[in-house]
């Protein structure tokens, strides 16, 4: 596996995790969440929640910043 393969999946798990928690925070096991470049913190709730892309690699500041908006939006 290489390094790159290894980044995206840690990613990925990431974004997973996350929006596992974000379900499970929310009690809404069907609310649809995707992740966005540049993507604005908290809206309005619809069913459905958009979440900041977190830098390739997972910085602390970028997981916090995702991790807040997705309790946030969860709450």
């Amino acid at each position: 596996m290489s390094h790159k393969d290894t980044e995206d999946s840690k990613l990925e798990i990431f974004k997973s995790a996350t929006a596992s928690t974000l379900r499970a925070l929310a009690r809404q096991k069907d609310i649809e969440i995707s992740f966005a470049a540049g993507e604005n913190p908290i809206g309005k709730p619809t069913g459905k929640a958009r979440l900041p892309l977190p830098d390739h690699d997972l910085s602390a500041e970028s997981t916090t910043l995702v991790r807040g908006n997705a309790d946030a939006r969860a709450l």
